[in-house]
């Protein structure tokens, strides 16, 4: 398993493109139920290496920003038809009523200010331009199964609260949305389906990242215990795992 520390760049589009596997059924309905015309103008906000944004820009003129320039090099490499920017979603590069369509992705837990955001979202709207925000979690509906893994998904929470993150903003979409002004069209909980097939490559996967968020909160060899836990949980068939993940769909009045 590698450890966090050691992913490059590649590593991290890797781990991007699997979360956006959680997400395609959900923004395949939202985008057809939009109604864009071709030429369209979109913008994905904390678009990183492209994993996400790369899957619509055949379609429209697809732009994006982003504060790490890493990510952005790495995007500009494999997707040449992205328009890219370097910028901070508080404050976006861009003038006013400029996209037909603005959207993020598992973004709005870890920024500072996500009223803010979706300000400007809005500001470079065109008047009845639509706002998706696709994938916000709220780990305080966590479900974990059997219950001796409950601690762990506490453990998470009480890491994402440690880096900055805000777990719960799943919940406080909603809010955000009317204290904004957006007039909201679809807000909902995003579908959790699993067949009994285990994907190791997914379980390696969200293991590295949990070794990532919990380092220094649980000692390695409880680490440890709850991976073989786990594992175990999984080959036995009664493993469960699920955390509310909502998206919302607005349009700019």
């Amino acid at each position: 398993m590698k450890n966090y520390t050691q992913f490059s760049t590649t590593d991290w589009h890797n781990r991007f493109l699997r979360q956006s596997l959680w997400t395609t059924a959900i923004r395949n309905y939202v985008f057809k139920n939009t109604n864009l015309a071709p030429e369209s103008r979109i913008l994905e906000v904390g678009c990183g290496t492209g994993a996400v944004l790369s899957q619509n820009a055949k379609e429209f003129h697809a732009f994006g920003v982003d504060i790490n320039l890493e990510y952005l090099n790495f995007a500009n490499k494999h997707f040449n038809s992205l328009h890219l920017s370097q910028g901070d979603g508080h404050s976006l590069p861009y003038s006013v009523d400029v996209f037909d369509l603005v959207f993020c992705h598992y973004l709005l837990l870890w920024v500072e200010k996500p009223i803010k955001i979706l300000q400007e979202f809005k500001r470079v709207c065109k008047t009845g331009a639509k706002i998706i925000v696709f994938a916000e979690p709220d780990y305080g509906g966590r479900i974990d199964a059997p219950s001796d893994l409950e601690d762990l998904g506490h453990a998470q929470t009480e890491s994402l609260q440690s880096q900055g993150a805000n777990p719960f903003i799943g919940r406080n979409l909603l809010q955000l949305a009317h204290s904004t002004g957006l007039k909201v069209l679809e807000f909902g909980v995003l579908g959790s389906q699993s067949t009994t097939e285990i994907d190791y490559a997914f379980l390696e996967s969200e293991w590295e990242m949990l070794l990532h968020d919990l380092s220094g909160h649980i000692d390695q060899s409880e680490l440890n215990r709850y991976y073989v836990l786990d594992r175990k949980a999984w080959e036995d068939g009664t493993r469960v795992l699920f955390i509310p993940t909502f998206y919302l769909h607005a349009e700019v009045t």
